[in-house]
């Protein structure tokens, strides 16, 4: 569950998708 935050948090693309 904390992964996927953190991936996100380093993925910028995911943030607007």
């Amino acid at each position: 569950m904390t992964m996927c935050r953190t991936r996100l948090r380093h993925t910028p693309v995911s943030l607007p998708v």
